[in-house]
């Protein structure tokens, strides 16, 4: 902050608040500190200091791509055969220390994915979902998952993708 209100005399009754406040917009896990020094009237100084801590929600999401709709394939591309139907793995993870609630998942169409209802993740907890699409061509599927802090309803929002493969031939006509 550096010094907020220089040498203004501000003058405060016994049991008055005067506070400060900086609205902003925080990316990452931060602490800031403050020191507030006032002069009594015996020209006596004290200090007090404070502490907060602002906590940034975050949320873990690895997409993969397999063909087995019971269990998630290992990280890395997918090679399909042929073309046909891929199951794509979305795994999420809360890393806070809080739980995240009000989960909702979509493809890179907007297409929502279906979550199970009431979903709420505990701290450390993780789960995941698969859901499938046809393959013709090789491809980057991309998929957002959003979800909110219990605490604040601080919304949190990742994307991740995965690629599949399919054998293709690409010509081209050169007049």
């Amino acid at each position: 902050f550096g010094e907020i209100f220089g040498m203004r005399v501000l003058t405060a009754a016994p049991g008055a608040l005067i506070g400060y406040y900086r609205i902003g917009a925080a990316r990452v896990r931060h602490t800031d500190y403050m020191t507030w020094t006032a002069i009594t009237d015996n020209d006596e100084p004290l200090t007090d200091f404070s502490r907060a801590d602002v906590i940034v929600p975050a949320l873990d999401l690895t997409v993969t791509a397999g063909i087995d709709p019971a269990t998630c394939a290992a990280p890395g591309p997918l090679m399909l055969e042929r073309a046909g139907t891929a199951v794509f793995c979305l795994e999420v993870h809360n890393p806070n220390e809080f739980a995240l609630k009000e989960h909702r998942a979509f493809d890179a169409a907007g297409v929502e994915v279906a979550l199970p209802a009431g979903l709420e993740l505990a701290p450390g907890a993780s789960t995941f979902v698969t859901t499938t699409a046809p393959v013709t061509t090789p491809t980057f599927s991309r998929y957002t998952w959003t979800a909110r802090s219990v605490t604040k309803s601080t919304p949190v929002t990742v994307t991740n993708q995965v690629e599949v493969r399919t054998p293709h031939i690409t010509t081209a006509l050169l007049v």
